[in-house]
């Protein structure tokens, strides 16, 4: 079953082409061979996106060597509109795939690879029943690994994105004044990043991680505890939702962080400004200074062949000779053990710029570098940006003055 036509939507919605689906379904297929898998089952969202070009609730079955089959739950309609895959068959629901599978010559045996990382356990079982002569094994690690690098279609969103980001930076300094709530400005952020296309949604991969649009977080804000993997506080508006920007007033004197993340067609760039009502006190103009000194260092080593590990390692160092050490990454225990990660579909991708992330940066990655000081009771300084590795570099997506803006 296939049709990629609802009623004229064609000029009002974006989709992937072939050719798209088909170099990265390739590339799957590759390393499924290589590993000795008998197939992959796919059912996270973003990773159907990644290859089938749909988020509809979907098995899709990708052998080494042959046909893909994606069996769709619901909404078979959208997924036809949404997919150029030419296989596409509706499923009942997932308990019946394995007999859908059978009916269609489709044989499961040996390795089965499935994204282990992000699978509920229920999920799990259910397949094991299904398949009881095959084994279960982790593929996440090789999906993660083709979609780290970034094909020509991804870098085009990728700088739409920044694009967007930073126009909206450039802007929000005119609407923010002393009174307003961290909330407020928040709030006028996202409605500029909307009525530029921003699709308002971040997705996480992480179990259990819940993530908003960003935050803004003034003065002794950004070290307020959090259980968010991230260095930045914040304390949102309640014990239920304590994500995002609160109902504190900003006031002068004190720095105003802005972390956040503009999406284009599925993919984000993330950023970091900080603001200033009045002059910014020497304190704060030379630990930012550090900051910007320190960016510069890391951009030295954005290049293909250097190891994240091996560039965290450097930035420690000028961490720890400057004096930062307790504050680099955020204070107490929202203090992080990383300074960049990957971001593309989700938030937090490969590679990540932490320990024993040994394997080399890559043509075509894309990272968010963000260091950050942040001292208890008191405030922090930091920067963020989005960045595309090349062949001889990289390419900054998210363009804006990097000093203080003073306003």
């Amino acid at each position: 079953m296939h049709a990629r036509d609802i009623n004229g939507w064609d000029d009002l919605y974006t989709r992937i082409p072939r050719v798209e689906t088909d170099r990265r379904l390739k590339n799957l297929k590759e390393k499924l061979l290589k590993g000795g898998f008998g197939c992959a089952l796919i059912l996270q969202p973003a990773d159907l996106y990644y290859f089938t070009g749909t988020v509809q609730q979907s098995i899709l079955f990708v052998p080494p060597e042959g046909d893909e089959f994606l069996f769709v739950v619901k909404n078979i309609e959208r997924a036809c509109f949404d997919s150029p895959l030419e296989r596409i068959h509706k499923l009942k629901h997932i308990g019946a795939f394995g007999a859908a599978a059978k009916s269609f010559g489709i044989e499961i045996s040996g390795l089965i690879g499935i994204e282990a990382d992000v699978l509920p356990v229920s999920t799990h079982q259910l397949l094991s029943r299904m398949f009881p002569d095959a084994e279960l094994v982790d593929a996440s690690p090789l999906i993660l690994e083709i979609r780290s690098v970034k094909t020509p279609l991804e870098e085009e969103r990728l700088r739409k994105a920044g694009e967007n980001l930073s126009s909206v930076f450039e802007e929000i300094g005119g609407y923010i004044e002393p009174g307003m709530s961290e909330f407020e400005i928040d709030a006028e952020f996202r409605r500029l990043l909307r009525r530029r296309g921003d699709h308002s949604l971040n997705r996480v991969r992480r179990w259990n991680l819940e993530f908003v649009f960003g935050c803004v977080s003034a003065g002794p804000s950004v070290a307020f505890p959090i259980a968010y993997d991230g260095p930045v506080g914040y304390s949102g508006l309640s014990a239920a939702t304590a994500v995002g920007s609160g109902r504190r007033k900003i006031r002068k004197g004190e720095p105003i962080m802005i972390d956040t993340v503009s999406g284009w067609d599925g993919y984000m760039a993330d950023m970091t400004r900080i603001f200033h009502i009045g002059a910014p006190d020497s304190f704060w103009l030379e630990t930012h200074s550090f900051i910007i000194e320190l960016n510069r260092y890391i951009e030295q080593n954005l290049a293909p062949g250097n190891p994240p590990s091996q560039i965290y390692a450097g930035v420690m160092e000028r961490v720890r000779e400057a004096g930062f050490s307790d504050y680099f990454m955020g204070c107490g225990e929202n203090q992080v053990k990383f300074f960049g990660h990957g971001i593309g579909l989700e938030l937090d991708e490969p590679p990540v710029f932490a320990k024993r992330f040994d394997i080399p940066l890559a043509e075509g990655n894309c990272v968010a570098i963000e260091p950050k000081i942040i001292f208890p009771d008191r405030g922090g300084v930091g920067l963020e940006n989005t960045y595309l590795i090349t062949a001889d570099g990289f390419e900054k997506l998210t363009r804006m003055d990097e000093e203080i803006h003073i306003l």
